[in-house]
This record gives structure tokens, C-alpha cells and sequence, in this order.
């Protein structure tokens, strides 16, 4: 979740910094693709670990999903 964190906040400051609006949204995709991608891999490798804390993981795994969705509109 610290990798796609880093990811996230990375992204908000690459998109800001390229010029023509065709690679700013070829760009934002990409990031939308492999932020979405280690979402859902973090929630698979959650369900491997033990006690109720594995829960609140998934969860929070799977409300990262609509931040990967807004981060394409922004």
C-alpha cells in the first residue's frame, strides 16, 4: 500500500509537468492501469495473512480503486 501511495502522489506530479494533452492522457492511463494492478495485488496478498487486520486491508485495498478512477479525471 506504501508503493501505491508513493505511486499516487508521484503521478499527480508527473501528469502536472507534461505539456501536450495526448501524452498527459496517455500518461494518466498508464498510471490508472499499474495503480489499479497493484491495488488488486495487494488485495490478493492481504488474504494470505492472518487475524482480523487482513480485513481492514482488503478494505482498504478496494477503496483505492475509485481514488485510481478520479486520478484519470483529474
Amino acid at each position: 500500500m506504501v508503493i501505491e501511495l508513493a505511486f499516487y502522489i508521484c503521478g499527480l506530479g508527473l501528469i502536472r509537468v507534461i505539456d501536450p494533452l495526448n501524452a498527459k492522457l496517455k500518461a494518466a492511463a498508464w498510471f490508472f492501469v499499474i495503480g489499479s494492478a497493484l491495488s488488486l495485488i495487494a488485495l490478493v496478498f492481504s488474504m494470505f495473512g492472518r487475524g482480523l487486520k487482513r480485513i481492514g486491508l482488503s478494505v482498504v485495498c478496494l477503496m483505492s480503486l475509485p481514488f485510481w478512477y478520479g486520478f484519470t479525471l483529474y
